[in-house]
């Protein structure tokens, strides 16, 4: 064989290597992002909170607390969980709602599949026991940046 074509091969060779490992492997979930996650009170009685599973499935429950109704009476809030699977790359958060769960003034929750998003173009970062996620949100007609921020719960 000739020594140019031996060069060649080893060339290939070297670049092929080069771009096998420059690839990133997909499918892991940090383990710094599995947890439930609880956002601080909220003095209006509104709270959030998401859970992350290893398998690449999460559940987000928020909840309105109850409140004078403005009759008289009050007002029992309201507790709507979403359902669905996330994944993650670099930085991004990417979530993909299945269900939702909406239950209004202690009635009988409604349940309804669902393609949406729960957070839009969405990046994170924990921190120690701290989640915050930037993303996308659609008040009135312009987007609009939105942070949201996640304390990690206890567990017992």
């Amino acid at each position: 064989m000739k020594p140019t074509v031996v060069i060649r091969y080893c060339l290939l060779l070297v670049v092929v290597v080069l771009v096998m490992s420059s690839c990133k492997k997909s499918g892991s979930t940090p383990a710094n992002l599995i947890g439930t996650w609880n956002e601080p009170a909220n003095p209006a009685g509104y709270s959030r909170s998401v859970s992350f599973a290893a398998d690449g499935n999460f559940t987000a429950m928020f909840i309105s607390s109850p409140r004078p109704n403005g009759a008289g009476g009050v007002y029992a809030g309201n507790i709507t969980i979403y359902k669905g699977t996330f994944s993650v790359k670099r930085d991004s958060l990417i979530t993909h709602i299945s269900t939702m769960s909406a239950q209004e003034d202690a009635g009988t929750a409604v349940v309804t599949p669902s393609t949406q998003k729960l957070f839009e173009y969405a990046t994170y970062k924990v921190n120690n026991n701290q989640l915050t996620i930037n993303y996308t949100t659609y008040p009135a007609d312009a987007p609009m940046p939105t942070q949201v921020n996640y304390t990690r719960a206890v567990s017992n």
